[in-house]
């Protein structure tokens, strides 16, 4: 066993990060429908697990070495965006979240980084700093905050 630890994902990793987001989305019945649920769900499945190889990746791994949450983003020199930020219900309210964004936007200096983020985790990026610009829909069909935050 080792010490809690962020890292890298390898390709290795791409299946559990999928496994990662649909239990995290499944989690989300306070917020969003069963039937918005199933359609970003099977949004998520069509994309299959190599999705992740399109993003910069950042995990947490428990001490047994197993990933129970994840970053994922996209920068370019026009347009940089956090596409994922996942944990596991049972790690959640630790500040792995926190953490995982922190070391992510340490890659990220002087861009204006986006969001678009469920309507559940608004409060979360504003916390840290994001600020609200718009509501819109998701590719699934349901509504989600855009924020930004110039780092």
């Amino acid at each position: 066993m080792t010490e809690p630890t962020i890292r890298s994902v390898g390709l290795a990793d791409f299946p559990r990060l999928l496994e990662i987001q649909i239990e995290c989305i499944n989690s989300l019945t306070a917020t969003y429908t069963p039937e918005q649920l199933s359609r970003w769900v099977g949004y998520i499945r069509e994309a299959s697990p190599h999705r992740y190889s399109r993003f910069s990746n950042l995990a947490y791994v428990d001490k047994e070495n197993t990933i129970q949450a994840f970053i994922s983003w996209t920068s370019s020199d026009t347009d940089t965006v956090v596409e994922c930020l996942y944990v596991r219900e049972p790690y959640q309210n630790r500040g792995i979240a926190k953490i995982l964004l922190e070391n992510a936007e340490a890659d990220l200096r002087g861009k204006v980084v986006r969001v678009r983020s469920t309507l559940n985790a608004r409060s979360f990026y504003e916390h840290h700093g994001y600020i609200f610009k718009t509501s819109d829909m998701s590719r699934a069909g349901f509504s989600i905050a855009c924020l930004e935050k110039q780092l």
